[in-house]
C-alpha cells in the first residue's frame, strides 16, 4: 500500500541553482516527486537540469508559465525512483537562459513508498494564474487505475504563505525571503477506484499580484503481479473441480 515517507525543501535568491538535500530516510525504490518553481524576469523558458545526488529526473507533463508585468514564474513537476545512493545526497538543480541576478527558486520534494516505479504518474495536469489573483486551481482529473493517491503541488511568486487544497495533507511548504514558494500536498490515502475524480481544489496565497502554478498528479500504486492473477485463476479452477467431484 502506498504511503508518504519523508520530504525536503529548499529556496535561494538571485542564483542559477538551488541545492536541496535528499532526506536520509528515503528508501531505495521510493518514488520521489519534486515541485520546482523558478521565478525570473526572462520571458524565454530557462532550461532546467539536475546533477549530483539524485541523478536524472523525469518531467511530469508540461512546464506551466505564469506571466504578468514582465515577470515570469515557471512551474514544473518531476519524479525519480530513489536508488541506494540517494539518501542524504545533495541534489543540485540548475538553470540556463536566465541571469542569476534575476532568478529566484523554491523547490519541494516528497518521497512515497510502495508506489508504481515504472509509471508513477497515472494521470497529470497543470494550470497557472497570474496577476491580481490569490489562488490557482489544481486541474480536475479522473484516475485511470484503482488506488491512486491524489498529489497536488505548486506555488510561484506568492505572498508570505501558501495553502494547499482543502482536506489535503501538507507534506512540504516553503516560502523564501523573496516570497517565492513551493509546496506539496496529498490525499493521505487511496483516492478510490479507477474513474475517481481528483483535483479541483485551489492552492492559495495572500491577495495582491501573484504568479502561481499548480499540478494534480494521480500517483499510481504498484501494478498487480501477473503471477498473482494467474494463481488466483488457478485457485478458482481447482475449487470448481472440487465442487464438481463432490457432486458426483
Amino acid at each position: 500500500m502506498t504511503s508518504f515517507n519523508t520530504g525536503a525543501q529548499a529556496s535561494t535568491n538571485t542564483s542559477a541553482s538551488v541545492a536541496p538535500v535528499i532526506p536520509a530516510g528515503v528508501l531505495a525504490g521510493d518514488v520521489m516527486l519534486l515541485c520546482v518553481q523558478l521565478f525570473t524576469t526572462t520571458g524565454t523558458p530557462p532550461v532546467v537540469s539536475f546533477s549530483g545526488g539524485g541523478g536524472g529526473w523525469t518531467q511530469i507533463g508540461a512546464t506551466q508559465v505564469a506571466a504578468n508585468a514582465g515577470v515570469w514564474n515557471y512551474g514544473s513537476a518531476w519524479y525519480r525512483v530513489a536508488t541506494a545512493g540517494d539518501p542524504g545526497a545533495t541534489l543540485t538543480i540548475s538553470e540556463t537562459g536566465s541571469p542569476a541576478a534575476s532568478t529566484w527558486w523554491a523547490v519541494a520534494l516528497a518521497a512515497y513508498t510502495a508506489a508504481n516505479t515504472g509509471a508513477p504518474a497515472d494521470v497529470n495536469g497543470g494550470a497557472q494564474a497570474a496577476g491580481a489573483v490569490a489562488a490557482v486551481t489544481c486541474p480536475a482529473l479522473s484516475t485511470g487505475v484503482a488506488g491512486d493517491w491524489a498529489v497536488f503541488m505548486g506555488g510561484g511568486g506568492v505572498h508570505t504563505t501558501i495553502t494547499g487544497p482543502a482536506g489535503s495533507a501538507q507534506r512540504e511548504n516553503v516560502v523564501s525571503s523573496a516570497q517565492v514558494g513551493a509546496g506539496i500536498w496529498d490525499s493521505n490515502s487511496s483516492a478510490g477506484p479507477a474513474g475517481t475524480s481528483i483535483g479541483g481544489g485551489t492552492i492559495s496565497t495572500g491577495a495582491g499580484t501573484n504568479w502561481l502554478t499548480a499540478f494534480t498528479i494521480g500517483l499510481a500504486p504498484p501494478p498487480v503481479p501477473v503471477l498473482g492473477l494467474q494463481q488466483q485463476q488457478s485457485g478458482r479452477s481447482m475449487m470448481r473441480k472440487r465442487l464438481m467431484y463432490s457432486d458426483v
